[in-house]
């Protein structure tokens, strides 16, 4: 992913954008029964909406994680849901 898409996925990334994205991955037919969206899909749908370079919307790991950190401190505000880390 270019730099400037993180920058710009990392700065639209409120804790209301971050809750309607959530609540519209959950209600997909692939999430019924679980109680839990994963950060990948999350960060590609972000990408999906917010990335310039849609082409290139791959994560390094070094973009991923500082995404999911940014991530993590939207989420402390969104009321009814949390940040759990998955185990490796």
């Amino acid at each position: 992913m270019h730099p400037q898409d993180l920058e710009r996925i990392i700065a639209a990334l409120s804790t209301e954008r971050l809750r309607a994205a959530i609540l519209a991955l959950a209600q997909r037919p692939e999430a019924a029964g679980r109680d839990a969206v994963g950060v990948a899909a999350i960060a590609n749908r972000l990408a999906a909406e917010l990335a310039q370079d849609r082409e290139r919307a791959t994560w390094p790991w070094e973009q991923y994680l500082r995404f999911s950190q940014a991530l993590r401190r939207a989420l402390a505000g969104a009321p009814g849901m949390r940040y759990v880390e998955a185990e490796p």
